[in-house]
């Protein structure tokens, strides 16, 4: 039961068809069904803070508030998350172009965004976790990893996950183990001067930092 503006109650929309959405899995439209009923929690990838924000940023944000203000005037509880990633190769690469420190440049472009994101009437996210925020535990999970026999370190010093061990990789993007050309993934990544080449698809690098979902 939640509480409308008017004063009154306002019940979610239980029985109608709310929301669909595509499902990568398996490739079709489905009825959108939260874990809990009458609760939406949004986590959405945000945006890699070594520039200014350009048109794709503000489709993602324009696009992503439209969604949770839908879902608000639904009536349902929605919790929006949206992650800053404050550290990557791109960011360290662009602080020493600029021979400023990172922390410097990201809060320069933090504010620039919010700015934008205000100039286009976008409410701000109910919380925004920044990358450099969660090292600490991003390395216990590679670490973790490793134990397992789960990821290996790759001769560049990269930690990439053994996708082999994995039997579901590959069923959400469509891709194969197969060899082939292809880039690793990363969060945090290596530092400039030791990007992965392309090679052999044995894994990807572990670490990345937010992905689109809601639950």
């Amino acid at each position: 039961m939640f509480r409308s503006r008017t004063g009154g109650t306002k019940r979610p929309h239980y029985d109608q068809p709310m929301l669909k959405i595509y499902d990568s899995l398996t490739r079709d439209k489905r009825e959108f069904v939260p874990i809990v009923p009458g609760r939406v929690r949004m986590y959405v990838c945000g945006m890699t803070v070594y520039d200014y924000c350009h048109l794709g940023h503000a489709r993602v944000m324009v696009v992503f508030d439209v969604v949770r203000r839908w879902l608000r005037a639904s009536g349902w509880a929605v919790t929006y998350v949206r992650n800053i990633t404050d550290i990557d190769d791109k960011i360290i690469k662009r602080a020493q172009e600029n021979n400023e420190p990172v922390e410097a440049l990201t809060a320069r472009f933090i504010r620039a965004m919010d700015e934008d994101a205000a100039a286009l009437g976008i409410e701000k996210p109910d919380a925004e976790p920044r990358a450099t925020q969660h090292v600490p535990g991003m390395l216990d999970m590679i670490r973790v990893l490793e134990e397992r026999g789960l990821a290996y370190r790759a001769a560049n010093g990269d930690v990439n996950y053994s996708v082999r061990k994995f039997p579901g990789y590959g069923k959400l993007s469509a891709k194969s183990t197969a060899p082939s050309r292809t880039r690793s993934i990363s969060c945090c990544g290596s530092m400039p001067g030791t990007e992965s080449r392309p090679g052999n698809h044995r894994g990807a690098r572990v670490g990345r930092a937010g992905t689109s979902n809601a639950r």
